[in-house]
This record gives structure tokens, C-alpha cells and sequence, in this order.
């Protein structure tokens, strides 16, 4: 029987800040998935699917509302890292409130989803506030030395433009879609760049799988929407599997060698978290005036 999340809270007390010195038992990783987005239905099971495959995962989040849920689901199970961050759609909503933002920001563990977005939203003064905000949170990860979880579609010029600006400790570029002179240019930032569940589906995909540099390659599902954008199909945590056998094959080496180098990667990228925020500090950003 699956256990509920309350009997979960009940059973054991979460850290996130101490990853690599807690001895958890990591076998795959999951470098950006939506935990939040599964229905009160799915989720123990989901959480149990986590925890029997031993998936490190790195649990994000889309504006204050998410990642309060996202914060009661990872308090359940040691392999969620919780990640508060404002997705490029959500942008105008919570431009005039950037000090707000920002505290939210500061109390995070990790920074996540952010990001601008020029491919699927076109509108000129969404780009202006997903600028203030994306600017805004890379300020607190600066500050903060926190790893950030970043969109870039359609906008790879343009983040890149701001992430090399500003000494940044940890940069994942979630499901990046650009060309490879970008990819190239943020490479040499020393910047990470996640293979998802498109490497299933897309030549361009396996194209950048094959051309990231082993030390910077973590894997991904965007869970549950990503596997759903391809196939209608919601996406479940042992998708990561699927994506590692994948990308294994695209890159010439076995799955295990795969798993070991994604897996020293992720910790370099996770080595020192803070405590997360407190939930009534969500509370008062939900007031807050968009």
C-alpha cells in the first residue's frame, strides 16, 4: 500500500542542505522535474517510484502557489531538493513585486524554474518583465552562490548575455532547444545542460547529447508534462531510465558508466544547500499584490 505524504512527514525528517554528506544511496538523477504538477492520486505512488529507483531529483517549481506544494511533497522523501523559482509565463504577475520575489528567492534551497522565453511567448512586454524577474533571481543566486534551473527557449542569446555577466556557481540549462554556438559560448561559462525525455523523439536533441563534455551532463524527465508534450502520455520518475539508455547509446558507452559520471556531476552541482524557506514566508508572498 502506498503510504500517504503525512505518513511519510511521520516517518522520517528531511534535510536537503546535506546531500552529499546524508550517505543517501543515488543511482539515477533527475536534474528538473514538476513534483507538484502530479494530482493528490498519483503522488505516493510516485514518491515510492522515486525512492525504489534511488532518483536524486531536483524538484522545481513555477511561482509561490507550486512550490509550497512543492516543499510539503519533498519533506517526504530524501531524494526531492526543492527549488523555488517564476516561470517566463508567469512573469507579468510578479514584476511589481520583486523584493518580495527576491526574499522567496534568498530562502530557496536552489533557484528554479527561471529563465526567458522567446520561442512560445512572443508578446514584447512579457519579454521586458521576464527579464526584470529573471534578473532579479540570478542577482539572489549570485549573492547566495545557489544553483539555478534555467529555461532559455528561443532566448539563448539573450541568457547567456545575462548568466555570463555575473559569477554564477551552479547554471543548469534545462531542455536547451538552441543552436550549438550558444551551447558552445555557455559551455565556456562552465555551465551544465540537462538531455531530457526529447532525446526519445528529436535528431536535434541527440545532436546536443552527443556534444556536451561529460562533466557537464545531467539528465532530466520534466516530469510529468515533458513525456505528455510528445506523447499524451504522463511522465513517470523511472522515465530517467528510458533517457539513460538513450543518451548511453548516442554517446558510445554503457548505461552504468553513464549513470556514475550524470550521478558526480549532479553532486558537484548539489555540494552545499541551505535550509528552505519557512512555509508562512510563502503565505506572504500568495498576498502579495501581482
Amino acid at each position: 500500500m502506498h503510504r500517504t505524504i503525512r505518513q511519510r512527514k511521520l516517518a522520517r525528517v528531511v534535510n536537503p542542505s546535506n546531500i552529499l554528506a546524508s550517505g543517501l544511496d543515488i543511482l539515477h538523477v533527475d536534474a528538473h522535474s514538476h513534483i507538484d504538477k502530479y494530482t493528490a492520486v498519483e503522488i505516493a505512488s510516485v514518491l515510492d517510484e522515486i525512492e525504489h529507483h534511488r532518483i536524486l531529483t531536483l524538484a522545481v517549481s513555477v511561482d509561490p502557489t507550486s512550490y509550497q506544494r512543492t516543499l510539503e511533497i519533498t519533506k517526504g522523501c530524501p531524494y526531492l531538493v526543492p527549488s523555488f523559482g517564476v516561470q517566463t509565463w508567469d512573469a507579468p504577475r510578479f514584476v511589481k513585486d520583486l523584493d518580495a520575489l527576491a526574499a522567496l528567492t534568498r530562502n530557496s534551497p536552489t533557484i528554479g524554474e527561471i529563465g526567458l522565453d522567446h520561442r512560445f511567448i512572443t508578446d514584447p512586454g512579457s519579454h521586458l518583465a521576464q527579464a526584470a524577474v529573471f534578473a532579479t533571481m540570478l542577482d539572489c543566486a549570485e549573492a547566495d552562490h545557489k544553483l539555478v534551473n534555467i529555461h532559455s527557449a528561443g532566448a539563448e542569446l539573450a541568457v547567456l548575455e545575462m548568466v555570463r555577466t555575473r559569477n554564477l556557481e551552479s547554471v543548469i540549462l534545462h531542455w536547451y532547444l538552441g543552436p550549438l554556438e550558444p551551447l558552445g559560448a555557455l559551455l565556456d561559462c562552465g555551465h551544465y545542460f540537462t538531455i531530457g525525455v526529447a532525446v526519445l523523439y528529436d535528431e536535434h536533441i541527440r545532436a546536443i547529447a552527443r556534444y556536451i563534455p561529460d562533466d557537464r551532463l545531467p539528465t532530466e524527465t520534466d516530469n510529468p508534462g515533458g513525456e505528455r508534450f510528445h506523447t499524451g502520455r504522463t511522465g513517470r520518475p523511472d522515465l530517467i531510465t528510458r533517457i539513460e539508455t538513450s543518451v548511453a547509446r548516442l554517446r558510445a558507452t554503457d548505461t552504468e558508466e553513464l549513470r556514475c559520471l550524470v550521478k558526480r556531476n549532479a553532486l558537484r552541482l548539489v555540494k552545499a544547500l541551505p535550509e528552505p524557506l519557512q512555509t508562512n514566508d510563502v503565505h506572504r508572498m500568495k498576498a502579495s499584490p501581482s
